[in-house]
């Protein structure tokens, strides 16, 4: 009788554990799905000013212009890009910290369990 209840303890726990972490990969793809789609509403803003800038260019000085500041929108984005992923993996790290410090609390749990 105990032997059941331990199992059903534990399969019930696994599912918990399950969706748990299926409720993150969703929650973690929508918000990757948000930001790559502001990024490239970002980026089609900045071609569609630079298209215009170019249509209205009289000489080859506005014509640099146009790139230049076309370059500078860039850069922009890709530092945002940048600072994302920065804080994606200073997110993972903590994340994996917080894992391996429980698993070597159930390690010493275990430990102890076997000695007593």
């Amino acid at each position: 009788m105990k032997s059941i209840l331990a199992v059903a303890l534990c399969l019930v726990s696994s599912m918990v554990f399950s969706q748990t972490q299926q409720n993150s990969k969703e929650q973690n793809l929508q918000e990757k799905k948000a930001f790559i789609s502001q990024i490239l509403d970002k980026r089609i803003a900045a071609l569609n000013e630079k298209k215009a800038c170019v249509s209205t260019a009289a000489d080859h000085t506005a014509l640099k212009r146009c790139h230049e500041e076309l370059k500078s929108d860039r850069q922009t984005i890709q530092q945002e890009i940048q600072a994302y992923r920065q804080n994606k993996k200073v997110e993972n790290e903590g994340r994996r910290a917080e894992r391996e410090q429980k698993k070597a609390e159930r390690a010493k749990q275990k430990a102890e369990r076997k000695n007593n």
